[in-house]
């Protein structure tokens, strides 16, 4: 939303995140950072959410809604809000894995490549750094990331 969710010290809120397809549970990842400092507030991954991976202060603090998370809703709900939790927070779910492929990779091949990636209707960029190299002449498969963000992911708290 453009306008900041206000909401007092102490209560919880709900930031909304949602997609409009049903995902597989096998290989979903969502994070859920804090915008400024890139803090993981909460991380749900192949199937269950990972408290351990969360950022001490999230702990017993954010959650998913677990039963609507195979129907596209990964909002997050933060209790007991503290005045630290003012920021701005992004919701990610990657995508897809997707590769290019280089044929007769030379020394001088060496650098950064783009692939697009088109999903549907969506479509992002991705940046991949090729860094090993084949024999002249030998496939190197590079891994490209897309990482598609759901729109209205990203809030701002302030407190009361």
């Amino acid at each position: 939303p453009s306008a900041p969710l206000v909401a007092p010290l102490g209560s919880s809120v709900v930031l909304l995140c949602y997609v409009d397809e049903l995902l597989l549970m096998e290989d979903l990842k969502v994070e859920w950072r804090r915008t400024d400092s890139e803090a993981l507030v909460h991380l749900f991954l192949d199937g269950e959410s990972r408290p351990e991976a969360q950022q001490q202060e999230y702990h017993d603090r954010a959650h998913f809604f677990t039963d609507q998370i195979q129907r596209g809703n990964f909002s997050l709900l933060l209790d007991n809000l503290r005045a630290e939790d003012e920021g701005r927070y992004t919701c990610r779910i990657p995508k897809g894995n997707f590769s290019l492929r280089l044929k007769s990779v030379r020394t001088e091949d060496k650098g950064v490549y783009m692939c697009l990636v088109f999903a549907g209707d969506l479509s992002a960029n991705a940046t991949v750094v090729l860094e090993q190299f084949g024999e002249n002449g030998i496939i190197q498969v590079i891994p490209c990331q897309f990482n598609q963000i759901p729109p209205a992911q990203m809030f701002v708290l302030q407190s009361l």
